[in-house]
């Protein structure tokens, strides 16, 4: 949907009036015109033009019998005048057109970690619905995707675990098991599960911090009663997985169906409460836009009662 032209006029006269008035002076070459497709009365038109010349300290326009020409210096405003409303009008459609909830703008970011097939679904699945809606999609750490969303550079992210940041509010999504990832030669490749204490020893690939799955790796291991080793810090899941892979250490990352490195094995944990609540988390401090508030409803619907997101 975009706004009439003369909404359009509207809101271009409201933002810039002065240049307005004279735009449609200039088109017209007549007052009493101009007042008329304006909506104000003649001599309050005569009295703005009048100001708008003393300010600029140049003629704009000479006296022609009923009408009125543009001088030289007119000609030169008209032309500048015509761009700048031109693209005032743009932006404006911009915005009207980011708050529509039939082909309003989507700025969403998640995680680096999620399978890769997550967030396409959701998508896909969105957008049989409301194929004109459009997004921004960005990825990072759950610490980067709360203050972009805190700071109005992201309007909804999926993050890990839930922020407790109390300028977000944050809905849970899904669960998913935590695993522990070691090269296929490791001595409990063949184990069927594992208790943490026993890879105390080994030097671990961890994510960077910011990042939910960095916490709870660290987490877990603290609970487990000992701090981890660390040998490599990375954003990427794809990179650890594949630094474990090297031989380079053990890496404790979220389960990931799509398994793309043929030298790792991922064994489940003994811990029960080895698992990464995955949450979908908005601003709490001002209205999301309708577009917005469709495509959040859509995803916590999509994943009421869900423990993971292939349920």
């Amino acid at each position: 949907m975009t706004a009439p032209k003369s909404e359009l006029v509207r809101l271009r006269h409201i933002l810039c009036p002065q240049l307005s008035e004279f735009v449609e002076i200039a088109r017209v070459e007549n007052l009493t015109s101009a007042a008329r497709s304006l909506g104000v009365q003649q001599p309050t038109l005569s009295r703005s033009l009048a100001r708008l010349q003393r300010q600029l300290g140049v003629p704009l326009f000479v006296r022609q019998g009923r009408s009125i020409r543009l001088t030289k210096q007119g000609r030169s405003l008209l032309a500048c005048g015509e761009r700048t409303l031109a693209t005032l009008e743009t932006g404006i459609m911009e915005l009207i057109a980011d708050d529509d909830p039939v082909i309003g703008l989507v700025r969403f970011n998640f995680l680096r970690s999620f399978r890769a097939r997550a967030v396409p679904d959701i998508l896909k699945g969105f957008r049989r619905d409301h194929p004109g809606v459009r997004f921004s999609l960005g990825q990072g750490s759950t610490d980067s995707i709360v203050a972009a969303i805190t700071e109005d550079r992201v309007d909804i992210g999926i993050v890990a675990p839930p922020s407790v940041d109390h300028r977000v509010t944050s809905v849970q999504l899904w669960s998913e098991p935590m695993e522990l990832v070691v090269p296929s030669s490791h001595r409990l490749a063949d184990a069927t599960e594992v208790d943490l204490t026993d890879v105390a020893d080994d030097e671990f690939i961890v994510l960077q911090q910011g990042y939910g799955t960095r916490t709870l790796a660290d987490l877990l291991c603290t609970r487990a009663g000992f701090s981890p080793r660390v040998a490599f810090e990375t954003e990427d899941v794809t990179l650890a997985r594949g630094l474990v892979e090297a031989g380079f250490g053990v890496a404790l990352l979220p389960s990931i169906e799509e398994e793309t490195h043929k030298g790792v094995v991922a064994l489940r944990l003994v811990d029960p409460k080895a698992s990464r609540k995955v949450s979908l988390t908005w601003t709490s401090e001002r209205p999301l836009g309708e577009a917005v508030v469709t495509f959040r409803n859509f995803v916590i619907q999509l994943f009421s009662g869900a423990s993971d997101p292939n349920t």
